[in-house]
This record gives structure tokens, C-alpha cells and sequence, in this order.
């Protein structure tokens, strides 16, 4: 059977855009006035700092790309994909989610600083499991976008979860 090439080239594009969406995180940090835009995320599987039983999703978001084949097939991942960002000076975001949306942990590294706390807001997920997850995070309060201690969050992601060993922390 033959297909025109303008049916094959519309159907080419849009298995990538396809493709695109099951893999996208973006966002912003704004600390003490500066906003940061953030152009890449990968997210990965780790069990929690207390209790090994329990799972988090760590999404990382990075004005940076990291080389994901490489992250993915290291024994330490989350060592590999720091060294990366680290090495490219990058900024970068990792937000912890438990597997009941809450946000175990939230920080903001770059060259300058390292940064991470607790929060009590919770991202809007759409779908969290061992292998996606997609919402948005969205600081509440705008003056933390001025302040010395903490950070104003605008991310959103929908990123799948690559089916590797669950990193240790």
C-alpha cells in the first residue's frame, strides 16, 4: 500500500510529539530576587531516608542536561547525576515526593549554594507511581521569591521512571 509523503511526514510528527509528552519537566526557582529556569528534569526511584520500605520519586529538575544512559546504568545514580550537573556548574532542583503526594524534601543546589528543607505544600498530581509521574509544584506564598532561607517553585513534569535498581541515599 502506498501513503502519500504528506500523510507519512503528519504521522511521523506526530508519533514525536507523542513521544515528547511522556517525557517533559520544566520550571522555575526564584531565590532572593533571581529567577533560574530550569530546561531539563529526570526523575529516578530511591527508598526514603528513614525507612527503607518506603519509596520516593525524586524528580530533578536542572538548567543543564544530564546524560540519562549514563545515569541510568550507573550503580549510584544519584552520585552520577549530581557529579554531571555538578561538573557542568548547573543548576538544579530535586524535589522528593512519597508515594501519597507529599514532598518529603525540597531543594536548590548551584555552584553558589546547596539548599534543602521540608515544605508542607504538596505538588497536584495527575499520576505518581514506580514508573511516572506528572503534575505541577507551585510555591503559595510569593514573597519567597525575595527571601534569604527558601526558594519560589513554578515546575511541572511528566517524566517516566526508568526501570532500574531504586537508588540508595
Amino acid at each position: 500500500m502506498n501513503f502519500p509523503k504528506s500523510t507519512l511526514a503528519v504521522t511521523a510528527l506526530f508519533a514525536l510529539a507523542c513521544t515528547g509528552a511522556y517525557a517533559s519537566g520544566s520550571g522555575e526557582v526564584t531565590k532572593e530576587g533571581k529567577t533560574t529556569k530550569l530546561t531539563n528534569a529526570y526523575a529516578y526511584r530511591r527508598a526514603d531516608h528513614f525507612d527503607d520500605k518506603k519509596m520516593l520519586t525524586v524528580v530533578v529538575f536542572s538548567t543543564k542536561p544530564a546524560d540519562t544512559v549514563k545515569v541510568n546504568a550507573a550503580g549510584d545514580a544519584i552520585r552520577e547525576l549530581t557529579s554531571q550537573l555538578s561538573q557542568q556548574d548547573a543548576t538544579y532542583v530535586e524535589m522528593e515526593i512519597a508515594a501519597d503526594g507529599s514532598v518529603e524534601q525540597l531543594g536548590v543546589h548551584s555552584p553558589e549554594l546547596s539548599e534543602s528543607g521540608s515544605t508542607g505544600e504538596k505538588p497536584t498530581l495527575t499520576h505518581n507511581d514506580d514508573k511516572r509521574i506528572e503534575g505541577t509544584f507551585l510555591s503559595k506564598n510569593e514573597k519567597d521569591k525575595a527571601s534569604k532561607f527558601g526558594a519560589y517553585y513554578d515546575l511541572k513534569f511528566a517524566l517516566d521512571i526508568p526501570a532500574t535498581t531504586p537508588a540508595k541515599h
